[in-house]
């Protein structure tokens, strides 16, 4: 009986140590399992020592319909706040001239009652792209456009304190602009990271109602009124316009745009 006892206690101690080591080996499999986790979510490991070909990673994002998303909710959102039809701002070009039979004779030109019509059509230009920046995050970048916008004022010439009445049209061909997005991989939450202006095309006018005395004023009054219209496309894209678009990326839920991903 002695030696069964003896046994038994002895087959007790085994058990006993026996899972004192599982435990053991358990606690420090779950450490280094939760330093493992601890490294992956401050994002602490760098990828070129998990073997990752850092200079040719691809990662499967739709740039295009990611950029096309946004701009389509901004043509709504400029539409809806009257960026679509923009007052511009009125102006006065003075002149000293010799005119025959009067002699020497000063006056101006008022540009007033001004529009500006075709903020909303922002459209991408040609392919957006997506790469890779650090280990978390995408550039999407683009180059968006608008398209046949048009212009005009009114205006009047004061001149010996009478003049005629007239008024200038004019059409922007286009405008292109430098478009960013910054998008976390892991939570695909964007964030606009520039939008410039990078070039503003050709702008043909058209003046009627001068009349051949002051047919000399056309093209001073065409450019006071390009100067005075690019003065404000510049100020709209700068305030308005980015906040718009700053807005919709900033309200735009990671379910949302997996849905752009897709």
């Amino acid at each position: 009986m002695k030696v069964f006892g003896a046994l038994a206690v002895l087959s007790l101690l085994c058990s006993l140590s026996f899972a004192a080591e599982i435990n053991f080996k358990l606690a420090e499999q779950n450490a280094k399992l939760e330093a493992l986790r601890q490294q992956i979510n401050a994002m602490e490991i760098p990828l070129e020592q998990l073997g990752v070909d850092v200079e040719n990673l691809q990662i499967d994002i739709n740039a295009n319909a990611i950029i096309d998303g946004v701009l389509a909710l901004a043509r709504t959102a400029i539409a809806a706040e009257g960026f679509d039809n923009v007052v511009l701002p009125e102006g006065f070009l003075g002149f000293n001239r010799t005119m025959w039979p009067f002699g020497r004779v000063t006056g101006g030109v008022r540009l007033y009652d001004g529009f500006f019509r075709g903020m909303q059509n922002l459209n991408r230009i040609g392919d957006a792209t997506a790469k890779v920046e650090g280990f978390k995050t995408a550039l999407l970048e683009s180059t968006i456009g608008i398209v046949d916008a048009s212009l005009g004022y009114s205006l009047s010439v004061t001149f010996l304190d009478i003049g005629p009445r007239g008024s200038m049209s004019g059409n922007m061909q286009y405008a292109h602009l430098y478009f960013k997005i910054r998008m976390n991989i892991l939570t695909r939450a964007l964030q606009l990271d520039d939008l410039t202006i990078e070039e503003i095309g050709p702008i043909k006018t058209d003046i009627t109602g001068l009349g051949f005395l002051f047919n000399f004023l056309a093209e001073q009054i065409a450019d006071l009124a390009i100067y005075l219209f690019k003065g404000l496309f510049a100020s709209l894209i700068e305030g308005p316009i980015k906040k718009i678009i700053n807005d919709i990326i900033n309200n735009l839920t990671p379910k949302v745009v997996m849905m752009f991903l897709q």
